[in-house]
């Protein structure tokens, strides 16, 4: 696995700082930008992302930013944005991914993801979901409800889920499934 990847979350909150927070303390340690509302990023630039979960509570320091527009191209954007939200974030989306990137959906499997196939690229777009249940108490403070579960991932064109993608999950210690049906 390579470890100079970059990831951006766009629309972070619960999900997505979970899963950056995640990342950031994998073994790869990938760039991660939490990409959020304004009272998160302030949180987040004061104390850290906090996180609690049945291993513990721990603090990660992670770039926040309240908007994409002066973010690089990453490798992988997550997007984390509520369902209603996600017609809007496409321009978002489509700037973070650059000429290479891959866009991860994580809708839970709401029917975002043609949408998102439509306007990026079906070879582009993964669909993903996580089945750990998360809650933000606070901005910036994010706890793990649920003891079991983890991300599941798949493409959109019936290829495998790239390895790095798999890898660069795996290695935050969560289950990771795949699946050849993202619906």
């Amino acid at each position: 696995m390579e470890a100079d990847r970059t990831v951006a979350i766009l629309g972070a909150g619960a999900v997505g700082g979970y899963l950056g927070a995640r990342l950031a303390a994998s073994p790869f340690a990938p760039q991660v930008i939490l990409i959020g509302r304004p009272l998160l990023v302030d949180a987040i630039e004061y104390n850290g992302l906090v996180l609690h979960e049945a291993g513990g509570n721990r603090t990660e320091r992670l770039a926040a930013v309240s908007s994409a527009e002066h973010v690089a191209p990453a490798d992988l954007t997550v997007l984390t944005v509520r369902t209603y939200d996600v017609s809007s974030a496409v321009l978002q989306a489509r700037r973070l991914m650059g000429e290479k990137g891959l866009l991860l959906a994580m809708q839970n499997g709401v029917g975002t993801e043609d949408e998102l196939a439509e306007a990026l690229g079906r070879d582009r777009v993964l669909a993903g979901t996580l089945t750990a249940s998360v809650t933000m108490d606070q901005p910036g403070v994010i706890t793990r409800l649920s003891s079991s579960g983890g991300v599941a991932l798949s493409t959109l064109n019936n290829l495998p889920v790239p390895h790095w993608v798999v890898d660069l999950f795996r290695a935050t210690g969560l289950q990771v499934s795949t699946t050849d049906d993202y619906r």
